[in-house]
């Protein structure tokens, strides 16, 4: 258990929030769970990969244990706005994946970079599949499939630079986000015929009935 927990929050240290864009396509709120809960698995198993050491494993421990009292210690501050406790919460945050960064070793860092590179790969495969799926349902051509996944990549590094980008306050990028989004959404219905967007707006229809009955 004390295992899990540390891996928990080496996760929570390296990960970002989950991609609105994500809830967005995902058609559903089960649906984003869903994947929310398998890119958690898939994240805790690339961390178990790394085969902390001891030493590791008890700094790790330590980390934590100071993060949740610097976190707890702010959440009991009265005197500060809604916007500046939001910022120290990040800054902690950003904190705590330093930390985490600077306690791995060179090989587990290497090790970390291929693993995500594994993930992306298994991101991009999962994607193909829908669209594959989609192209079926909503009769799309092979040259509306290309700029389709085109334009989810150019928004995925998007939105991958604007989560690095830490010269931004928390405010500054859930704007570009809600721009970004509301850009790709743009670009993404221009690609679609009158017709397979009347077909999607059925597919969704019919997904928010499905909902229901379950």
């Amino acid at each position: 258990m004390k295992k899990i927990a540390v891996l928990s929050f080496a996760f929570a240290a390296i990960s970002f929030c989950a991609s609105a864009q994500q809830v967005k396509e995902s058609g559903s709120m089960a649906q984003h769970k869903h994947h929310h809960h398998s890119h958690h698995l898939q994240k805790m198993k690339m961390l178990k990969s790394l085969n902390f050491s001891d030493a590791q494993k008890a700094q790790l421990k330590a980390n934590r244990q100071e993060y949740k009292q610097k976190m707890h210690t702010l959440n009991q501050e009265e005197n500060i706005t809604v916007k500046e406790q939001r910022d120290r919460k990040a800054a902690l945050r950003q904190e705590q994946k330093n930390k985490f960064q600077a306690l791995l070793t060179s090989d587990q860092k290497t090790k970390l970079a291929e693993e995500k590179t594994q993930l992306q790969a298994q991101r991009k495969a999962r994607s193909a599949k829908k669209l594959e799926a989609l192209k079926t349902k909503i009769s799309l051509t092979d040259e509306q499939v290309s700029k389709i996944q085109a334009q989810q990549e150019a928004t995925h590094l998007q939105i991958q630079a604007l989560k690095q980008n830490q010269s931004l306050s928390r405010e500054e990028k859930m704007a570009k986000l809600k721009s970004i989004l509301k850009d790709s959404k743009a670009e993404r219905k221009s690609i679609y015929t009158p017709d397979q967007l009347k077909k999607l707006e059925d597919l969704k229809k019919e997904r928010g009935e499905m909902q229901k009955t379950k």
